[in-house]
C-alpha cells in the first residue's frame, strides 16, 4: 500500500512538473490563457480548466473573454468564499461557481478545485477553476498543498506577463 502511494505521488509529482514547465515557457498573457487550461486538462484528464480575472485595470494585458464583468453575481460570491482561503474544493459544485463555467461544462462537473490568482499587492486578481467528472477527484477533504503551488505559479507568471 505504501509503495502504491508512492508512485502515485511520483507520477503526480512528474505531471505537476510537465505543467510547471509549460506554464514558465509562456511569453504573454494570450499564450498563458491558453496553455494553463490545456496543459492542465491533459495532464489531469479535467472536463476543463478555466481561467478569469477580476481586475478590469489589465484590460490592455488580459483578453476580454477573460474578464468576469464587474457585476457578475457568482463570481462576487465566489471572492467571498475565497476570502481568507488557499483553494475551494467542491464535489458537487455550487451554483455560483457551475455559474461560472459554460453549460456544456457545468453539466459535466462532478468536482473541482477553484483557485484563487494573486496579484503584486496581494489581493486576488482571479482564479483557476479545474473541473472533473469524478466526484471523488476534488474532495474538500483533501490536502491542498500542490494546487495552492499551482496557484502561486500561475498568479507570479501573471504577475510577470503585466499584471498588477
Amino acid at each position: 500500500s505504501l509503495i502504491d502511494k508512492a508512485k502515485e505521488n511520483s507520477r503526480l509529482q512528474q505531471r505537476l512538473q510537465r505543467c510547471f514547465e509549460r506554464i514558465t515557457r509562456t511569453r504573454d498573457m494570450t499564450e498563458l490563457l491558453d496553455a494553463v487550461p490545456r496543459v492542465l486538462q491533459a495532464e489531469f484528464g479535467l472536463v476543463t480548466a478555466v481561467m478569469q480575472f477580476t481586475d478590469h485595470t489589465a484590460q490592455d494585458v488580459v483578453p476580454i473573454g477573460a474578464l468576469v464583468p464587474d457585476d457578475n453575481e457568482n463570481a462576487a460570491l465566489v471572492i467571498r468564499r475565497l476570502s481568507g482561503k488557499a483553494c475551494l474544493l467542491e464535489a458537487p459544485l455550487s451554483d455560483e461557481t457551475a455559474g461560472l463555467l459554460d453549460p456544456e461544462s457545468a453539466a459535466q462537473a462532478a468536482s473541482c478545485a477553484v483557485l484563487p490568482m494573486v496579484g503584486r499587492s496581494g489581493k486576488p486578481i482571479g482564479w483557476i477553476i479545474l473541473v472533473s467528472g469524478d466526484p471523488e477527484h476534488y474532495r474538500p477533504d483533501m490536502d491542498t498543498i500542490l494546487l495552492e503551488g499551482l496557484a502561486g505559479l500561475i498568479g507570479a507568471s501573471c504577475i510577470r506577463l503585466g499584471l498588477s
